[in-house]
C-alpha cells in the first residue's frame, strides 16, 4: 500500500535530485556547524557543491561509531540546543553511548517515516499494534507509537519484556499487529517449541532485551532437560542458582520479604514471582549476587519465612 504517493512514486530521476540537493545541504549545514566535521571536510578537501550525483557519496570521509563517542554527548549537534525537544542515547552496551537530539520537525519526519512503513507493510486505520519495542533512552517505541498514532492504528504501549502479559494482551485485545525486534519475536517462539516438544514446563520466564542481544530467563521443571535439548539447537545456556521462598498471597508481601534483606546489603540481580496454585501463598525465586544466597537464606528462615527446595522452587 503506498501512504505517500507524492514521494513514493516520483521517478528515479527526481528521486536522486531531491537527494543531491540534500545532501549537499547536510554536508553544508554540518562543515559550518559542527567542529569535526568541518575539519574532516576540509583534510579531504571536500565542499558541499563538489557533490553532483550519488555516485559522489564514494568521495566522502566515513564517520564511524567511534567518532560518535569521541564527541559525547552533544558534539555532533547541529541546532541551537533550545530548538532540541527531545535526547535518545544508544545502550552502551560495547562502551559510551551515543546521543542524539530531535527537533520538533524531526519527530514529525519520524513519525511519517514510520507510518509509511507500517503502510508498505500492509497496516491500515482500524489494526491493533501491539508495540513491544522499548519505550525510554534507546530509540525504538516512542517512533513506533507515533507512526502507528498518524497511520491510524490502535497502538498498546507494551513496551519489551515480560512475556506472559505479551501473549495475554495479543489474545485479549485481538492483536494484528506486532512492532517488535524481530529476534526477539522468533527466537522467543523457538525457545517455547523447543521446550514444549521436550516435555518441559516453564513455571516462570523473564526477557531482558539489549541492542546487541536478548536473555530469556525462566524457571522450569526440568532444568537438566531445558539445558540440554537448548544446547543441541545451538543456544548459549547458563544455569544459575535462586533463592526461592514461600510469600503469603497478599499486597505488601513481597515488600515485606525484600526488607529482611535489605539491611544485608545483598544486591538482587533479578527475582521471579507468581503464585501457587491453590492461591494461598505467592513464591518468589531470587537470584543473589554471587555467594549471597546461604546469607540472604538465613536471615529470610530466621525471620519465619519458608525455603523451598529446587524441585518445589521448578514447580511454581
Amino acid at each position: 500500500m503506498i501512504w505517500d504517493v507524492r514521494n513514493e512514486c516520483m521517478s528515479a530521476d527526481e528521486r536522486e535530485a531531491i537527494q543531491v540537493q540534500r545532501l549537499r545541504a547536510t554536508l553544508g549545514r554540518v562543515k559550518a556547524v559542527v567542529p569535526y566535521y568541518s575539519r574532516l571536510l576540509r583534510e579531504a578537501d571536500i565542499n558541499p557543491e563538489d557533490v553532483e550525483s550519488l555516485d559522489d557519496l564514494a568521495q566522502l570521509p566515513f564517520t564511524v561509531k567511534d567518532d560518535l563517542r569521541d564527541n559525547y554527548p552533544y558534539g555532533m549537534f547541529v541546532v541551537p540546543f533550545e530548538e532540541v525537544v527531545r535526547i535518545h542515547l544508544s545502550s552502551g552496551t560495547t562502551g559510551k553511548p551515543t546521543a542524539v537530539g530531535y527537533t520538533k520537525s524531526d519527530i514529525a519526519l519520524w513519525a511519517e517515516v514510520i507510518a509509511r512503513t507500517l503502510c508498505g507493510g500492509g497496516a491500515v486505520p482500524g489494526d491493533i499494534m501491539q508495540n513491544s519495542y522499548g519505550y525510554g533512552m534507546f530509540t525504538g517505541g516512542l517512533g513506533l507509537h507515533y507512526g502507528g498514532e498518524l497511520l491510524g492504528v490502535a497502538v498498546l504501549p507494551m513496551s519489551v519484556g515480560n512475556s506472559k502479559r505479551q501473549i495475554m494482551v495479543m489474545q485479549d485485545f485481538g492483536t494484528t499487529l506486532l512492532s517488535c525486534t524481530p529476534s526477539y519475536a522468533l527466537r522467543l517462539a523457538k525457545v517455547a517449541r523447543i521446550l514444549g516438544d521436550a516435555g518441559v514446563n516453564i513455571g516462570a520466564l523473564h526477557v531482558a532485551d539489549s541492542t546487541d542481544f536478548g536473555v530469556l530467563r525462566f524457571v522450569c521443571d526440568k532444568p537438566d532437560k531445558a539445558a540440554s535439548v537448548l544446547k543441541e539447537a545451538g543456544f548459549s545456556v547458563g544455569e544459575a542458582e535462586v533463592l526461592a521462598i514461600q510469600v503469603p498471597h497478599k499486597p505488601g508481601a513481597l515488600a515485606d520479604a525484600l526488607a529482611v534483606i535489605e539491611p544485608l546489603g545483598i544486591n538482587i540481580e533479578y527475582l521471579f514471582c507468581s503464585v501457587e496454585s491453590t492461591g494461598r501463598h505467592g513464591v518468589v525465586a531470587a537470584r543473589m549476587e554471587d555467594g549471597a544466597n546461604e546469607k540472604a537464606g538465613e536471615a529470610l528462615e530466621k525471620a519465619g519465612y519458608v525455603l523451598l527446595a529446587p524441585s518445589e522452587a521448578y514447580a511454581l
